[in-house]
């Protein structure tokens, strides 16, 4: 019984981050701060749903097959993320209007800097 409480505590709140992520994708200005608003609450409403799923589940190879599965999200969620926003900035896609940027990255490799610097 406490097995299926913790369990639907564990999936609901992934449903919100999953929701969070998802109204962040939609509210926010820019490419950058989409990918961030992803990129943080999609990791972690994905493992919440998914350790909630191993307690309702508590099959031992279907657990490790799901362990597996978060160990995937963690390593595959944030090279994908950093790679989305190194093809933006190498497409030229500015920040939106306001934001302040240090581009450290365009003077180290000889790159005009690009970008709103107000703010």
């Amino acid at each position: 019984m406490i097995k299926q409480i913790l369990a639907m505590i564990l999936m609901g709140s992934g449903f919100f981050f999953l929701a969070v992520s998802a109204i962040g994708l939609i509210r926010m200005p820019d490419v950058y701060n989409r990918m961030h608003a992803l990129g943080k609450c999609d990791t972690l409403g994905n493992w919440l749903i998914i350790l909630g799923l191993i307690l309702v589940i508590g099959d031992l190879t279907s657990a490790a097959k799901m362990a597996l599965i978060i160990v995937l999200v963690a390593l595959i969620n944030p090279v994908m993320t950093h790679l989305l926003a190194k093809i933006s900035y190498g497409l030229g896609i500015d920040l939106v209007k306001g934001s302040y940027r240090l581009d450290n990255y365009a003077r180290s490799k000889g790159i005009e800097e690009r970008g709103e610097q107000g703010g």
